[in-house]
This record gives structure tokens, sequence and C-alpha cells, in this order.
């Protein structure tokens, strides 16, 4: 779904600076033909587990980007989550005010290209590569695989097995294959 020609379906956040404040939701894109006409995919779910394996320890996850737009994710041990910093170590919080913050991250490696002088990408969503997920203060190397595009981007471990995911709020992040990527 394409935001710049389907626009009914995404909104713009004014108070949060672009390009980054671009939104959807669940209910908005089930109204969209591809998803509810007949040729829409069969998705199947994400594999869940509750995995007990929590960390004791405040963790960070560090993706490196330019700053200030460098993403880092803090492990709180109390609530089991991790919290979105800002470029200053400062709690990102939401519009009303309420911290950011997710129970997993994925980060997905791709191969992404500059397409011409304004910035649009080439983001390649098929096929599959490396990637991370952090949850519970714990992190795993793993795999994301796509075979076609009706197909759900589906984790999995090194050994090619389904890698089941915590059930709560996942924050998925794709990033190009060569983004420095830290959890320490």
């Amino acid at each position: 779904i394409n935001e710049f020609s389907q626009t009914p379906y995404f909104w713009r956040d004014s108070q949060r600076p672009g390009p980054h404040n671009l939104y959807t939701s669940t209910e908005r894109l089930r109204l969209h033909p591809a998803v509810t006409s007949a040729l829409a995919p069969n998705l199947l779910p994400l594999t869940w587990q509750h995995n007990d394996a929590v960390s004791t320890s405040p963790q960070q996850l560090t993706i490196s980007y330019p700053e200030p737009y460098t993403a880092r994710w803090q492990y709180t041990v109390a609530t089991q989550q991790f919290h979105r910093l800002d470029a200053n170590g400062g709690a990102e919080t939401t519009r009303s005010g309420s911290p950011i913050a997710t129970d997993t991250v994925v980060v997905q490696f791709t191969d992404i290209k500059i397409l011409d002088a304004i910035g649009r990408r080439s983001i390649r969503t098929l096929g599959e590569g490396e990637a991370m997920v952090v949850s519970k203060g714990t992190m795993e190397l793993a795999r994301w695989v796509r075979k076609n595009p009706f197909d759900r981007t589906t984790l999995v471990n090194v050994l090619g097995e389904p890698l089941p995911v915590n059930p709560g709020k996942i924050w998925w992040t794709i990033v190009p294959k060569n983004t420095a990527v830290t959890f320490e």
C-alpha cells in the first residue's frame, strides 16, 4: 500500500518531525481493497512462545544511524520491556506523554538503495537475510524469510526452524545490511 497515493489509510502527526511522523492502524489497513479482496493473502501468524529467560541486568540495544537518528532501546528489568531513548538518553514519549516501550525489538537487515536526490529508497523485503530478536533483555540471532509478496515475513533460528516470539508489542525495524547494531 503506497502512502503517497493511498492517503486515507495513513496519517501524519504534525507534532513530530517528518519524515518520521507517518502512521497507520490495523483498522485503516483492513479497509484497503488489497486486504479485503479475494486475492488477499492468507497470512500465517507468527510463532508465539512465552520465554522464561529474562535478563536481570539493564541492557541497551543501539541501532547506529547518523545522529540525531540513532535508535536506542534500554531494557527495564521491572517491566521486562525496552524503552526508546532519544539522542540525549532521555525517554522518548508518545504525543500523550506515555513512554515508548515494547516487549520485543526485531532488527531486519536487508539491501536498501537510495534512488534519487530526494532520498527515496528501494528496500528489499523479499528473500531472506539476517535479523536480531531482542526480548526480555536477551538477544537471539535469526534470519528473516519472505518468499513472495503475499507471504508474511517470518523469523527462523540458526537451524531454520520457526523462531518463537514472546507475545506483546513488537517494534520491527528494517535497516541496511551494513548498519552497526550493538546489544550490551
